[in-house]
């Protein structure tokens, strides 16, 4: 991918293409990835290329970029805010590293201190949240090293793997996410 949108250090964030759907299902369809996530069902290349799509028809809701590394341009994740709220000026942050071998280097700390510094200082937001399902420890650091807080649980509300799980919720304001950043 050679649209970048966002350039940072080690990566770059781009718009989502469609050509790169099939590897986005895979990385859906895999149970050790699925288990971090909220999303259950299957997921077809069809249905990631209606989703891209879906992105492209309402881009005031959603703002989603591939997370592409920086040296060979491979696509190895998305991060991105959902539901934006332009009223209160929140939005949803959700991200996943789907290449297993860029996870724990780095990587998904800089994907959100990209889109964070995105969010506050271009489209003027001054606070985003994020959900974490309870075991999904390498989320909760990355969140941690942005300047996220958590504010609270919902209980036993995720079904994986045969148990219910916390959704641990986060949000950071703009001038904590400042602070953090500048560790």
């Amino acid at each position: 991918m050679s649209n970048i949108f966002i350039e940072g250090e080690m990566i770059n964030l781009c718009p989502i293409e469609k050509r790169t759907a099939p590897v986005m299902a895979k990385w859906m369809n895999d149970p050790s990835i699925r288990v971090t996530l909220i999303r259950y069902l299957p997921v077809s290349t069809q249905m990631e290329e209606v989703w891209i799509s879906s992105l492209e028809e309402n881009p005031n809701k959603n703002v989603v970029l591939a997370i592409t590394l920086k040296e060979r341009g491979e696509h190895i994740g998305n991060v991105g805010l959902h539901s934006i709220n332009w009223k209160n000026r929140v939005a949803t942050l959700g991200i996943v590293i789907g290449n297993k071998k860029h996870w724990g280097n780095g990587i998904g700390t800089e994907a959100i201190k990209l889109i964070l510094q995105y969010a506050f200082r271009t489209l003027n937001l001054r606070k985003i949240n994020s959900v974490v399902v309870e075991g999904n420890k390498g989320s909760l650091i990355i969140h941690d090293r942005n300047g996220f807080k958590v504010e609270g649980a919902h209980k036993k509300e995720h079904f994986i793997d045969g148990e219910y799980r916390d959704l641990i919720l986060l949000g950071v304001f703009r001038s904590d996410c400042k602070k953090a950043q500048k560790k």
